[in-house]
């Protein structure tokens, strides 16, 4: 018989241990070379306002749908994590959501570094940078960052290229990680522990880049403007998650 499948997501409002050991080294290293900012970066330990622990793609989809729902001049998002891990599943969710359309093509700008989306009718133009490419600092200057933020939507994947004195005060950080059952244990149910260790098994999960795979996505507040529109996401998340329940149930 193939392994239970467990639910598609979780989510809670408290911290989680994921290589934090890691991430504080890489936290001092970014400090000591000027990548990071004491006081406005997020410390490796430091709790995050919210997560989800997701077990399907579509867990990620419905987050960045929600985020849609408010599209403001000037809102940045940093995506973080590896290569495959959900950055670009994020973003092109998140512009289907802002127009509507769920099954328009949306491409990663991997090899152009940023596609603009302008056309919306009554909102701000989205832009959307992968900087994953961007090796010195002044290839950052085609971007003119400092007039064009202000003016649009940012979702900016591999956000490391931008140096600290460019970096947004007011900023979305959302973290994705690709976690196994071991980082998971403790923080969710027993039994869904032993789902997801029994599908890792099985073999299910081999392949890294899977979208099946056990996604945690952490967010975290940068300015106090995001602060109470992160908990309305929250709250709207959590709820259609109780709504899904529900429905699945009968």
């Amino acid at each position: 018989l193939r392994p239970r499948a467990p639910p598609s997501s979780t989510a809670r409002r408290a911290s989680f241990s994921k290589d934090a050991l890691s991430q504080y080294g890489e936290f001092v290293r970014d400090f000591l070379i000027g990548n990071k900012i004491l006081g406005t970066d997020p410390l490796p330990f430091e709790k995050p306002d919210f997560e989800v622990l997701s077990f399907t793609k579509e867990a990620t989809s419905r987050l960045a749908r929600i985020f849609a729902r408010n599209l403001t001049a000037g809102d940045v998002y940093y995506l973080r994590g590896e290569v495959g891990v959900g950055k670009s599943v994020f973003c092109r969710e998140f512009i289907r959501a802002a127009y509507e359309e769920p099954d328009m093509s949306v491409t990663s700008p991997t090899f152009m570094l940023m596609n603009v989306y302008d056309d919306l009718l009554d909102d701000p133009p989205i832009h959307h940078y992968d900087l994953y490419r961007v090796k010195r600092e002044e290839e950052m200057f085609r971007f003119n960052l400092d007039n064009t933020i202000p003016t649009a939507v940012n979702l900016i994947e591999w956000p490391e290229a931008i140096k600290p004195k460019w970096a947004p005060e007011e900023r979305m950080e959302i973290r994705i990680y690709s976690v196994t059952s071991d980082d998971i244990r403790g923080y969710v149910d027993e039994d869904v522990y032993q789902q997801v260790k029994a599908l890792e098994d099985s073999g299910e999960y081999d392949d890294p880049y899977d979208d099946s795979r056990p996604r945690l996505l952490r967010m975290y507040s940068v300015g106090r403007g995001w602060q109470s529109r992160l908990k309305e996401v929250a709250d709207a998340y959590e709820e259609e998650t109780v709504q899904r329940t529900v429905e699945s149930a009968h």
